[in-house]
């Protein structure tokens, strides 16, 4: 009862303080980055947070490594969570989707319908036309049917690297995904909920390739039970900072406490670490608003200053993309904001800019 306590009450805390926050946007929107870092971090893989900041804006400085691309993955799934709606992650359709196993896209199948051909070319069609339209129609939906047959892997079968032994190929994913959401009760508090949840996903290991999507979840058992109205909790975080506040080893770390234990401590790691993240923030915001007294109208300054609090750190090529400027521009406008932002990289190219 203790750790349950203490973590309803330090989600409380957050939840509150990001509701009607100046900076929730951008706290989200670090939080995102800061996830998708942390849950490669418990994988045993080091990514950068530069790094993931420049591939998700697709402007890479190197070669994106396979620990990169890992972390691409978490952070669109975590990205996508926050953007649906409340319980869509848990869902049939939003388990397809951020699993892979169902893309989105084949709910939206283009139709060559003849009210859509008339709205595109303002004429009407004939019957026989029509018919036409449907047959094309109709070989659209099997060719989408067989190109997503030919992607997904086939039942109790992840990829091809389980004929190498890496995987059990006799595991049926899509059965066990299904046995997990089953034994998720939305009725129950939403903490009960979310420590159900995790207890499922350590048994029962739905997705031999993607482990990292079990925090996510649970992260989204939270907000559907109304418990992280106003945010995403950061799970993989917090399990990451209760890993090390015991010192970092396996035996003294959340790998060896109970999965609903260690699961407690690490969501009332995670709401602390928000709460130390979003009073930063707040300051940042303060000490930055007073450079943007007596600008023009047309400053670019308050975008910039937008950018530097929802990014973990920008480049100048990031800020003259975002805020359509010249890569000059970008370091003027960075220059005015000193020495609030600072240099990060201690080098005199490829250099990136963060709050202190």
């Amino acid at each position: 009862m203790g750790p349950l306590l203490l973590a309803e009450d330090a989600l409380a805390r957050l939840d509150e303080r990001l509701r009607a926050s100046p900076v929730r946007d951008a706290w989200m929107s670090r939080s995102h980055f800061n996830e998708a870092c942390a849950a490669r971090w418990i994988a045993g893989e080091l990514v950068h947070l530069e790094d993931l900041v420049l591939n998700d804006a697709a402007m890479d400085i190197r070669t994106p490594t396979h620990e990169l691309t890992r972390a691409s993955a978490v952070l669109r799934a975590h990205r996508s969570i926050a953007n649906h709606p409340p319980g869509w992650a848990l869902s049939a359709a939003g388990l397809g989707a951020l699993s892979g196993r169902n893309p989105s896209w084949l709910d939206d199948e283009a139709s060559l319908s003849s009210q859509r051909v008339k709205d595109l070319v303002g004429v009407d069609v004939d019957g026989e036309a029509e018919r036409a339209f449907a047959d094309i129609d109709a070989l659209l939906a099997r060719s989408n049917r067989a190109i997503v047959k030919a992607r997904l892997p086939a039942p109790g079968r992840v990829s091809g690297l389980a004929d190498l032994g890496l995987y059990d190929s006799e595991r049926d994913d899509d059965e066990l995904l299904t046995h997990w959401r089953d034994r998720i009760d939305l009725e129950r508090p939403p903490v009960l909920a979310a420590l159900d949840a995790w207890e499922a996903w350590v048994d029962l290991a739905p997705l031999q390739t993607m482990p990292w999507l079990g925090p996510l979840l649970v992260a989204a058992v939270l907000r559907a039970g109304g418990k992280t109205a106003h945010h995403l909790a950061c799970v993989s975080l917090g399990l990451r900072e209760s890993r090390r506040a015991k010192g970092g080893s396996t035996l003294h770390g959340y790998a060896m406490a109970p999965p609903k234990v260690a699961m407690l401590n690490a969501i009332k790691a995670a709401a602390e670490a928000g709460l130390q993240e979003h009073d930063r923030l707040m300051l940042a915001r303060t000490q930055l608003e007073r450079f943007l007294t007596n600008r023009r109208s047309h400053s670019r300054l308050p975008g910039l200053v937008e950018l530097v609090l929802a990014k973990p750190l920008v480049t100048p090529q990031l800020v003259a993309k975002e805020l359509r400027i010249t890569a000059r521009g970008a370091l003027d406008l960075i220059g005015a904001l000193s020495p609030t932002l600072k240099e990060v990289t201690g080098r005199g190219r490829y250099r990136a800019w963060a709050v202190r």
